[in-house]
């Protein structure tokens, strides 16, 4: 079993590229996961490691996000 940030939250879009995947819930909070294969920060969590499961970044804690996009490397 994977647990996940997610829970039962809705999600409202999803953008992914190759080794990164993003979303936004109805409530406006972005959750990131994929494979930060080049240890650079991909992911956008502050650490710099594989995530095989959403997790809620904190880096918009307090904020509503509208929108979201990725793009290839």
């Amino acid at each position: 079993m994977i647990n996940s940030d997610l829970g039962s939250k809705k999600i409202k879009k999803l953008v992914c590229n190759n080794d990164v995947i993003h979303s936004i819930s109805e409530d406006g909070q972005v959750y990131s996961w994929g494979n930060d294969r080049d240890k650079t920060g991909l992911l956008g969590l502050g650490l710099n490691y594989n995530q095989p499961s959403p997790v809620l970044n904190t880096n918009f804690t307090n904020k509503k996000i509208i929108d979201i996009s990725l793009s290839e490397k």
